[in-house]
């Protein structure tokens, strides 16, 4: 997702991630219209997935990261349908 400098504040947590051949870039970032922070993945291979709920600090929002690939992976994460749409938490 591409958005205006002046709109966004990005996080210092923003990253690029590999684990298990997948490479993803973490975006955390908070938009000029919100107090919360907000949590995206761009996938490699240009697809991209985006959490619904803002967090309310960028760490939180990077726990959660962390949380959800210790679940179910980072691949089965991003795994989008059989039409492959991105994946929105």
């Amino acid at each position: 997702m591409q958005l205006d400098e002046k709109e966004t504040r990005r996080s210092s947590l923003s990253q690029s991630f590999h684990r298990d051949g997948v490479t993803v870039q973490v975006e955390i970032y908070q938009l000029a219209w919100s107090d919360g922070w907000t949590l995206e993945l761009v996938h490699a291979d240009g697809g991209w997935t985006i959490w619904l709920t803002e967090f309310a600090t960028d760490e939180a929002a990077l726990a959660e990261f962390t949380a959800q690939i210790a679940r179910p992976g980072l691949r089965n994460l991003i795994a989008g349908t059989l039409l492959y749409f991105p994946t929105i938490h």
